[in-house]
């Protein structure tokens, strides 16, 4: 089953049908294209700053009503003002969502992450939709490839392999998992860490190493 054809291209053509939009006065200001408006509210939401990103999805879903991830955007940032501190950090909501067989060959990272994306909140009942937050370019995100065979798996997983064949990163952030492609890695530095009463703990949550899958005969994974 190759996913790339499988999974709707919606996304795609709602980005492409974004970018084409005419600017908003405020954005024509600040040199901005709707698309770029967009993609600021999302960093702004990952990064806690909730106003900043109410008013960026509102702007954009002035100019594109039907425009479905704005629209998200803009409840994620209502949910976030009413409940401020979530229970559990987004990588770990999906460490607890099990897909019982999944199968990509040689699918564009983007493809990946977009899968998870729907797969989550499938299996959750619309409980999980965790938002990514892609810090690289758009041709990363569509060069990178991912070819993996899983049975039984969690959803963070699946992150966890797509991540040690790109040499991409996941951690969490405190309203998205943030996704960082090697370019950007390579001149990350390791976390920071906050010290606490028992020790010291990292400020963001990255996903640990895989485990050798030659003990488990329900996994199987290879690469291109």
């Amino acid at each position: 089953m190759n996913l790339n054809r499988l999974l709707p291209c919606s996304a795609a053509l709602a980005v492409i049908a974004l970018a084409l939009l005419p600017l908003p006065v405020s954005a024509q200001q600040k040199g901005m294209t709707v698309q770029q408006v967009y993609e600021q509210a999302q960093k702004d939401l990952a990064e806690g700053r909730i106003q900043q990103a109410q008013q960026g999805f509102a702007l954009v879903l002035k100019h594109s009503p039907n425009f479905i991830y704005a629209r998200k955007g803009l409840a994620d940032c209502a949910a976030a003002l009413k409940n401020p501190a979530p229970k559990q950090d987004p990588l770990s909501q999906l460490s607890t969502l099990i897909v019982p067989s999944i199968e990509f060959d040689n699918a564009t990272l983007g493809t990946v992450i977009e899968y998870v994306s729907q797969k989550a909140e499938e299996l959750s009942g619309g409980k999980i939709t965790p938002n990514f937050v892609f810090r690289g370019t758009a041709e990363e995100k569509e060069k990178l490839t991912v070819s993996m065979k899983l049975r039984n798996t969690p959803l963070s997983e699946v992150l966890r392999y797509a991540g040690q064949v790109t040499g991409a990163r996941f951690a969490n952030e405190q309203y998205a998992i943030v996704c960082l492609p090697p370019s950007a890695s390579a001149g990350t530095p390791e976390p920071a860490v906050q010290q606490s009463a028992n020790g010291t703990t990292p400020a963001t949550n990255p996903l640990p190493p895989p485990p050798s899958t030659s003990n488990n005969p329900g996994l199987s994974f290879r690469s291109l």
